[in-house]
């Protein structure tokens, strides 16, 4: 899911089995037009204000049942 990487440091763009590109969400979206088609058609936004600290993942994330 693009929501789960978008969380990530560096995300490693595959193409035909080789790395295209290595780089953040927002680099990765703004240097391969597919992948940045991908971003907009899940609604979400490469500039998109992402939690990173580990309380801001834990308060998005549901409880354990």
């Amino acid at each position: 899911r693009l929501s789960t990487i978008r969380r990530c440091d560096r995300v490693a763009y595959l193409d035909g089995g080789r790395i295209r590109h290595i780089g953040s969400f927002d680099e990765t979206a703004a240097a391969i037009p597919e992948f940045a088609r991908a971003v907009s058609l899940a609604g979400l936004s490469s500039a998109e204000a992402a939690p990173t600290t580990p309380d801001a993942l834990r308060a998005t994330e549901p409880p354990i049942q």
